[in-house]
């Protein structure tokens, strides 16, 4: 699978927001963050990828996923949680 790079602006304390937006993540998605707040990895559900903070950016590099999940609904489900 070819990497799925996600970008996504957030306001106010970047580091809260990250850390709460992972936070709900862990809990709904079942998916487990390792790293910091600044950058990271992460997997869970057959889904695995990288993040970093850059400014007020969260890049999220999506490395593999199941191939029936897609890539909108992934999107979607993370905005609801970092944007």
């Amino acid at each position: 699978m070819k990497p799925i790079e996600l970008s996504f602006s957030i306001g106010g304390n970047v580091e809260e927001k990250a850390k709460e937006g992972m936070r709900r993540a862990e809990s709904e998605l079942v998916i487990h963050f390792v790293g910091g707040t600044k950058h990271g990895s992460f997997h869970g559900k057959g889904t695995s990828g990288s993040y970093s903070i850059e400014g007020n950016t969260l890049k999220i590099i999506i490395e593999e996923k199941p191939f029936f999940i897609p890539v909108a609904l992934i999107k979607g489900k993370l905005e609801g949680f970092f944007a």
